[in-house]
Parts: structure tokens; sequence; C-alpha cells
């Protein structure tokens, strides 16, 4: 019988599901953490390229690979907001979970770091979501939230960085304000962020939230019921989100993401040093 030889595309996805990381904190030492899924941008040459492989699911908005900045390669996931209200993420699809860790790295842009930056306008976003695959009365939409300094989620923001929340944004999710934290950030530097999201038990107030800034423990929530009223599982990930930015926008708002990992356990990785940034190219760089 002939064998049949795998494209690169499925050696990479066979290797990505054998994975595995140490997990470390949350009382998760040792533990072996199974990778869901990662990418890191230098794996695709475009954005159509990583989106027929089946390496992301849904690609929506203003989404590019760009050089501009690159975090552990020459190259990250440009996500560019150009309207005051606009929406542009990359998502994965995953096997139902009740319980899953997200890690990336992320940089705001920076005025003067090459012809054309401008420096990020923060605002109200929800720069990460973690969804069933149909929300809405059956199914949960839990979302970090990104506020701009002195506003509310939802509002229009100001040209600085606010606090980071989590919320329930389904008639099955747990509709209310459930973790604030405050990050240290700032345009034009990386910077390592981790989520952990446990569902718990339908109806019990088992559930937990914890996010990790260069993996420092900012805040955790626990025994709180993220399940109040169906069973429902974490089944899509978006990276990117919702913007809702000032009025006129300086458009285009953009940020980058890259080293997008996504596991059962702990990820961690963050090295104790802040990440050496490549020196942008001299001009804009989009594929």
């Amino acid at each position: 019988m002939q064998r049949r030889k795998m494209s690169r595309t499925a050696v990479r996805h066979a290797i990505v599901k054998g994975m595995c990381a140490v997990a470390l904190g949350s009382g998760m030492a040792g533990a072996s953490a199974a990778t869901l899924f990662s990418d890191n941008a230098d794996s695709v040459s475009s954005v159509s390229a990583a989106l027929g492989s089946g390496l992301w699911a849904r690609i929506e908005g203003n989404v590019a690979i760009s050089k501009n900045y690159a975090h552990s390669g020459t190259q990250s996931y440009q996500l560019s907001y150009n309207a005051n209200e606009a929406q542009s993420f990359l998502g994965v699809r995953i096997a139902g979970r009740k319980h899953v860790f997200l890690r990336w790295w992320e940089l705001r842009e920076r005025a003067g770091d090459f012809p054309g930056a401008q420096d990020y306008d923060w605002s109200a976003e929800k720069t990460i979501r973690f969804r069933s695959a149909t929300i809405g009365s059956t199914g949960v939409d839990y979302c970090v939230g990104w506020e701009a300094a002195g506003s509310q989620v939802g509002t229009s923001g100001t040209d600085g960085p606010g606090q980071m929340v989590i919320f329930g944004n389904s008639s099955a999710s747990n509709g209310r304000d459930l973790l604030r934290v405050t990050p240290s950030f700032e345009r034009g530097k990386w910077y390592m962020f981790e989520v952990e999201i446990d569902l718990g038990t339908r109806g019990q107030s088992n559930g937990a939230l914890r996010i990790w800034q260069n993996d420092k423990l900012l805040g955790q929530v626990t025994g709180v019921n993220l399940l109040p009223s169906t069973d429902a599982n974490i089944e899509e990930i978006w990276v990117g989100g919702w913007y809702s930015g000032l009025s006129p926008n300086p458009s285009p708002a953009r940020r980058y993401v890259d080293d997008i990992v996504v596991a059962d356990a702990k990820i961690g990785g963050y090295d104790g040093k802040p990440p050496v940034v490549p020196n942008p190219p001299t001009s804009v760089s989009v594929q």
C-alpha cells in the first residue's frame, strides 16, 4: 500500500497536538500542559494562507502579516481598527472545553518607530473572547476587555491604558464584571499576557478566572458561577476583538500579537527579561 505524504501543514498540526509545556503556578506546578493550539506569525506567509490551511478558523476585519514589529521572529499579526467602531480578530476553534489557558504576546504601535507609525489610540475594547460556537441564551461569551483610562467598556476612550476586566457578554454568561486588574503597559514594547478561565459546573459557584502579565499574577477570582443557566463549553477563542475609540479616531489604531498558545494548564514562558524589540523597518510593511 502506498503511503501518503503528509503536507507541511498537517505535520505541523500533528506536532502541535503532541506538544507539552511545563505548568507553573496556580497550584499546577509540575503538571503537563497539553497544547490545544499554537501559532507564531512566522509560520505563515499571509493571512489568507493561515486561513486556507485551517490554522485559524476565522479571520475578520483588517488583519495582516506585518514586519513592522516582531516578537520572536521577523513578523507578527497586525490588527488595525480603521473606524471609531471596528472589529478585527483571529479566531481559533477548539474541542469543547470547560477549562482553558490562553497566552499571547502583544505590542501597541508607537509614533516615530517608522514612517507612518502613530501612537495607538487607546479605547474601550473586547480584546479577547472565550465563546461557545453559538452564544445567546444557550452559549457563553466571556470577554477580556481593556478600558481606556477613566472610561468604561463600551464608551469612547482616552489616550492612555486603563484596567483590564473579564465580564460576561451573553444571556447565558454571568453578565457582570468579574475580575479587574491594572497592567503596566507602554506603546512600542512587547508584553506577555495569559488568561485562565475555568467555567466550573452548571449552576455552581466553582468557576475561576486569572490574569497574568509577564508571568506575574495580576488578579484572580474563584468560587464564581460562570454557568448560571446552561452547561456550555468554550469552543472558540477570538484574539483581537472589538474596538470603540475616540471620535474622531486618528485611524488606523494598530496593535500587534504573536506567539499565541491555547492549553489546558498554565503555559508561561516569560524568562524574566523584557524581549529585545527589533528595530522596525524604514517603512510600513504589510503582506
